[in-house]
């Protein structure tokens, strides 16, 4: 339905039934010790679309539809307070920066930041190595 075009239709109870199951599980990841590393990643590769090797996110978690549109590459780093729109995609080795919003992919090995979310430079070697 993201992708089709259609209005969306909170009155809709199949749409409405997969928001709550979505919000259950950002409930139960938001609840989580940041210690909890395995049970984090458990449900982060429920709860997001794709989630790549070595990426991480710390609770709490905003998200609506708990993540199930949002796709991080390997080694991802998102900033706090980032909002990333449903569809988009965070390349590898990629860091975004706190309190951006990204509209659009942001590719492999950059750092980006902003309102919109653009990309500022190259992940630098030992940025690379401190994620």
């Amino acid at each position: 339905m993201l992708h089709s075009q259609q209005l969306y239709n909170p009155a809709n109870d199949l749409i409405m039934a997969k928001q709550h199951e979505s919000l259950e599980l950002l409930e139960k990841f938001n609840a989580l010790s940041v210690k909890d590393k395995k049970q984090c990643k458990d449900l982060m590769k429920q709860m997001f679309k794709s989630v790549g090797e070595g990426s991480h996110v710390e609770p709490p978690l905003r998200a609506n539809w708990g993540g199930r549109f949002l796709s991080l590459g390997k080694n991802v780093w998102v900033g706090s307070g980032a909002i990333i729109l449903p569809g988009v995609k965070i390349g590898d080795d990629s860091i975004v920066g706190a309190g951006s919003v990204v509209t659009k992919n942001i590719p492999n090995g950059v750092v980006a930041v902003g309102n919109p979310c653009r990309v500022l430079r190259q992940v630098r070697k030992d940025e690379a190595d401190s994620k």
